[in-house]
């Protein structure tokens, strides 16, 4: 700023502060006066600046927003609760402007929701409900209607709504909706006074009443008892029901009593031995019992007792075998408590029994005797030998154990003495057949003495089977058969007979097999003559000719055509035998140049091999067996004709089963009518490819459509997996073919077939039955959205109502029951706006949570009330 402008500033400063002193009474005078600063009014009434009270000091009334802004507000303008305003006159600068502080009423605070709880439906009415207000009403209508008496019943599951009195005039402000839940929770019921038995602690969990969920010490207490808190007799303890977040506002009160057992005592046992039952004759059961028993209790068991509580009982029945007897004493004591008891088990001991005494006779090379088996009667297991046996036991071996008397001790059970029983053993000496043995005779031989030809020192007189002809043991090898005869010798009791045998064997003759004749190929190498000859001749004969290789290996190379005899023999008995062989050699086919040609092939389809350039090869009919090398690897033999050198034959579609690279190789060539194959180890193998046909895939339930849609095959192809070209069809194979644009058919079948790179159509191809459902269409509520511009979500978007609840309306309130849109279908949705409230600014709401009701008006379904998150 120039020093001249400087000057001129405190020039103006200094007349328009004389100003303000010369004329401020004049100013104020014609400034507007309020008589009430705080103005209140109903949001019902959408008061606006027009409505504030001030009194006009002659120059008219302005309002501004601020002691000192220069622009004022206009008449229309809203309101807005907690705001101040400041009055001035028409000119603007009437001096200090007064100000009016505004209050807005509206709804009365309160839950949307609220739930009562009550023992009994009539129960909840009116002043069971919540909010927060000056002189609150409440209403079954969202608007006018007469306000409800506080004793009115409410309903279950039904909205009400609140208003409130603004204080300082009267009006009624919009109303808060309240959705109302009715819990009803009766009171338990059941027997208010409950008995019990000590001998089991009883706990709070053992108390009984009908809807009973909780249990309490007193009727004020709020902890409810833990189930396993022990009762304490002649306490009372209160039922409350419970059916969150409700609990029965009374409680049901029960007496505990809780008593005593009786003493049984403690059960006692009594052994007797079946000797003793007739001199002791009869006992009282209760001097079996231990400890401190009551004696007012009774007798039960499988005989019967007299004297009462006594329990005399007469023991002359018992047996061992009705053994054990059980006697039970039982005391009522008369209370809650069950009858307690206690038992007597009388046992009766039978008398040890070792049998009678035996005797035995033993042959010197018996098995080991168990002399247990010797005792007469019916002798008890488990006893004891004397003298003690080499075993331990009571097995007697002939070989080591003497023969003498032994006895068996059996330990008699107390009271029972203990019994005892012998056993006398003999020993027998065995027999004797000697050892085998066996021996060759020539067929031509004399009669041979086989008893000469056991070993050992056999007793004689023994006995030959098979008989022989000669009825003793001389073997005639003329008229007797060789093999194996048996030698018996009789045994004294209780010795079994012995026995050996000799097998005799007749020295065979000699085997040089039967006449044979054999082809050999002229490529087939040295063979061996002998492999030829059939009927099991006997090796290490002699053939002649003589071979070139001094043995029976033929070599078609330096071996002559011819018959070849093999001769075998003499054997020990001078015997000989021959045989004869006729051997011819055949030429082998000359397959020189032939080569395979095979093309490539898709997978499922058959592929022809040709054959060409075996120019040295014979016209005629040949067998050729082929390899195939792929994943599944073998062979096959084909019949073919070869016509000046070249044949073919073809792949069975089945053998190709495997895509990529197969290779096939020729394993032999036969002409028909002959043995000689063709040398093929020369013959080059060929490779090819089997290409696949890949069936289309289809997605997950890709065959279901919206009937609404009119889905056509184009459909049908965007639900097949990958980009590869689909071609469908009528038929599984063949058929016609369908227009991308053909509609659909429920429950028809379609085929779908792609074809690859290689030109290989898919086999087989893709079957789809198509379903077309009758898809329902209603509204979706979402529980959020974001107004934040990006064209996302931006609005309050309930999807279907326009089209299917064109009478709807809309409300959003905020959580003072302020509403902050109405909507309906000449509206645009609400986009998270109001010109009411709190808001960040161009009436944009801040970031929470807002509550709505949706009201169908379709004479059917009920309004939802419900909650929306706005974020940005």
């Amino acid at each position: 700023m120039t020093a001249k402008n400087k000057d001129f500033y405190i020039y103006l400063s200094t007349f328009f502060m004389l100003i303000v002193l010369i004329i401020p009474a004049n100013i104020a005078a014609q400034c507007p006066t309020i008589s009430n600063t705080n103005q209140s009014f109903c949001d019902l009434d959408d008061p606006t600046i027009a409505d504030l009270i001030a009194t006009d000091s002659g120059n008219g009334i302005q309002w501004y927003d601020t002691p000192s802004s220069t622009t004022p507000i206009s008449s229309t303008i809203g309101l807005l609760d907690g705001e101040d305003y400041y009055a001035d006159d028409n000119s603007g600068s009437c001096g200090v402007r007064e100000r009016v502080d505004v209050t807005i009423y509206g709804a009365p605070f309160g839950l949307n929701f609220q739930g009562v709880c009550v023992d009994d439906p009539n129960d909840a009415t009116i002043a069971d409900l919540t909010a927060i207000g000056n002189n609150v009403q409440w209403y079954n209508v969202a608007s006018g209607g007469i306000p409800l008496l506080s004793s009115t019943v409410l309903n279950d599951n039904t909205i009400y709504y609140a208003d409130q009195e603004n204080p300082d005039t009267g009006c009624r402000t919009s109303r808060l909706s309240v959705l109302v839940v009715i819990g009803v929770v009766p009171v338990p019921t059941g027997n208010p006074v409950q008995i019990f038995c000590s001998e089991t602690p009883p706990t709070v969990g053992d108390l009984t009443a009908t809807n009973a969920d909780s249990w309490y010490a007193t009727n004020t207490s709020v902890i409810p008892l833990d189930p396993s808190t022990l009762l304490i007799d002649g306490e009372n303890y209160f039922a409350t029901s419970v059916d969150p977040p409700c609990e029965s506002n009374d409680r049901f009160e029960v007496t505990v009593i809780i008593d005593d057992p009786a003493d049984p005592g403690t059960s006692g046992s009594l052994d007797i031995c079946e000797s003793e039952i007739s001199t002791i004759i009869s006992i009282d059961l209760f001097d079996e019992l231990s400890g401190t028993p009551d004696t007012n209790g009774s007798w039960s068991g499988p005989l019967p007792t007299t004297n009462g509580s006594t329990g005399t009982l007469d023991i002359t029945s018992m047996t061992v075998s009705g053994s054990p007897y059980t006697f039970t004493y039982t005391i009522d004591p008369g209370n809650s408590c069950s009858p307690t008891s206690s038992t007597v088990t009388i046992t009766i001991s039978p008398e040890p029994n070792a049998g009678t005494s035996g005797s035995i006779d033993i042959c010197n090379n018996d098995a080991t005797q168990d002399l247990f088996d010797v005792l007469g009667g019916s002798p008890d297991t488990g006893g004891t030998w004397s003298p003690a046996l080499d075993s331990g036991t009571g097995l007697f071996d002939p070989n080591v154990d003497a023969p003498g008397t032994y006895t068996y001790t059996v330990t008699g059970t107390a009271p029972c003495p203990d019994a005892s029983a012998t056993v006398t053993v003999a020993v027998v000496p065995e027999p004797n057949a000697g050892t085998s043995g066996s021996i060759d005779i020539c067929n031509n031989d004399a009669t041979q003495d086989l008893f000469d030809v056991l070993g050992g020192s056999p007793d004689t007189g023994g006995t030959w089977s098979p008989t022989l002809a000669s009825g003793t043991g001389l073997f005639d090898p003329n008229v007797d058969a060789p093999g194996t005869y048996t030698y018996t010798v009789t045994g004294t009791a209780p010795c079994p007979d012995a026995s050996a045998t000799v097998t005799v064997a007749v020295v065979p003759e000699p085997n040089a097999g039967n006449d044979v004749s054999v082809v050999i190929c002229s490529e087939d190498g040295i063979q061996n003559l002998f492999d030829f000859i059939t009927g099991n001749p006997d090796t290490g004969g002699i053939w002649s000719p003589p071979l070139a290789s001094g043995t029976g290996f033929f070599d078609p190379n330096l071996d002559t055509p011819g018959v070849y005899s093999y001769s075998v023999g003499p054997n020990q008995c001078n015997q000989r035998d021959l045989s004869e062989i006729t051997v011819t050699i055949e030429t082998n086919p000359d397959v020189t140049g032939l080569e395979l040609q095979v093309g490539n092939i898709c997978l499922g389809l058959p592929n022809l091999v040709e054959i060409i350039g075996a120019t040295s090869l014979p016209d005629g009919d040949y067998t050729i067996v082929y390899s195939l090398t792929n994943a599944n690897n073998f062979q096959n033999s084909v019949t073919v004709t070869f016509t000046g050198g070249n044949s073919d034959f073809s792949i069975p579609d089945s053998f190709l089963t495997n895509i990529g690279t197969t290779t096939i190789a020729i394993i032999s060539l036969i002409p028909m009518n002959s043995m000689c194959s063709a040398d093929v180890t020369l013959i080059t193998s060929a490779d090819f490819i089997v290409f696949d046909n890949v069936t289309p895939e289809i997605i997950e339930e890709g065959n279901i459509f919206c009937e609404q849609d009119e889905p056509t095959i184009s459909d049908l192809t965007a639900s097949i997996v990958g980009n590869a070209p689909i071609t469908w069809y009528d038929d599984p194979n063949g058929g016609t073919i369908y227009s991308d644009t053909t509609l659909l058919e429920d429950g028809e079948t379609y085929y779908a077939s792609t074809l690859t790179a290689e030109g290989c159509e898919s086999i087989p191809r893709l079957e789809v039955t198509v379903q077309l459902d009758d898809c329902p269409n209603d509204i979706i509520i979402p529980d959020g959205f974001s107004p934040n511009g990006d064209n996302i979500n931006d609005d309050f978007n309930i999807v279907n109502l326009r089209d299917l609840y064109p009478n709807f309306t809309l409300e959003v309130y905020n959580r003072y029951g302020n509403i902050l849109y109405k909507g309906n279908i000449d509206t645009p949705n609400w986009n998270g706006n109001s010109e009411k409230g709190i808001t960040l600014g161009n009436s944009e709401l801040p970031v929470g949570v807002y509550f709505y009701i949706l009201k169908f008006n379709d004479g059917n379904r009920k309004p939802i009330q419900g909650r929306v998150y706005l974020s940005r």
